[in-house]
């Protein structure tokens, strides 16, 4: 609870809008493939990016629903950025949940690389962290 509230992203009260590259507060969509949702009546995944470049907050969010594990793409960062898994609902207890520390670079495990395979049935949620030189 204290993780979510600490993020600027959810103290907002209007809705996120769809904006690629916007200074704003934003949601993009994504599908296993980067900007590419399946809204289909049978699909079964579903992953988005919530982005508050001010505060620089941004969260991906990928949800699978299929019976198998499938491999996302992730969306690209800046120099000196890394993805860090924060929940993996794969993965056993206390590893599923390691929430960020106060200052970065935090403990949450660095994810490498642009794709992340996601268990069957699972959540996962990234967080930016920008590395500390």
């Amino acid at each position: 609870m204290q993780f979510t509230q600490s993020l600027q992203l959810f103290q907002r009260e209007e809705i996120l809008t769809v904006t690629f590259g916007s200074l704003k507060p934003h949601i993009v969509w994504h599908g296993v493939k980067l900007g590419q949702p399946d809204w289909s009546h049978d699909s079964h995944s579903l992953a988005f990016t919530l982005r508050h470049p001010e505060a620089g907050e941004q969260l991906h969010v990928i949800l699978n629903a299929y019976w198998k594990p499938l491999i996302f793409e992730l969306p690209p960062l800046y120099k000196g950025e890394a993805w860090h898994r924060v929940v993996d609902t794969a993965l056993a207890s206390p590893n599923d949940i390691v929430l960020p520390s106060a200052s970065p670079p935090d403990a949450s495990p660095k994810v490498n690389g642009n794709i992340y395979l996601v268990g069957a049935q699972s959540a996962v949620v990234l967080m930016v962290a920008v590395a500390v030189s």
